[in-house]
Order: structure tokens, then C-alpha cells, then sequence
């Protein structure tokens, strides 16, 4: 299936602020004057909104944490004296 969002504003990050989004089986494949261009089967209209990629960033530093329990606790000084 092959979907056309409609909003006030996206932002791709790579382009300019635009306001169409095509979705093409879960995966975004053209935004902008490329997606008006292209064929689709519904269009969904968001309304007056800002849509932006989710920044998620999946990752942790737990080893960091425990080494850091190893020796003294330097985190929250304020000068070396």
C-alpha cells in the first residue's frame, strides 16, 4: 500500500521543509514534489502539524558505569583540591 501524508510542515533533515510524505509498505520512499509525483493509493491528511524523524538511539554504555563504581568518585567534583 502505497500512502501520502499531508502536513503543514516535514522535515526530512536531508532537504528542505516540504509537505508531502510517501509511505510505500511500512517505508518511506519520496518526500516532497518527488512523492506528489509518484502513485498512491490513500492520502492522509495530518492537518496543521510538524512531522520530523524519531531520533532514537538504542544504545547504552553499561561497562562504563561499572568501571566508573571501581574507583573514586570523581563525577560531580568541582576542582582537583
Amino acid at each position: 500500500m502505497h500512502r501520502l501524508y499531508r502536513a503543514a510542515t516535514i522535515w526530512s533533515a536531508g532537504a528542505a521543509p516540504t509537505s508531502a510524505l510517501l509511505v510505500s509498505d511500512g517505508v518511506i520512499t519520496a518526500v516532497g514534489s518527488d512523492a506528489l509525483a509518484s502513485s498512491y493509493d490513500e492520502i492522509v491528511d495530518l492537518g496543521d502539524v510538524f512531522v520530523m524523524p524519531a531520533f532514537i538511539d538504542g544504545h547504552a554504555h553499561p561497562l562504563f558505569a561499572g568501571r566508573e563504581m571501581l574507583g573514586p568518585q570523581v563525577n560531580n567534583l568541582q576542582s582537583v583540591e
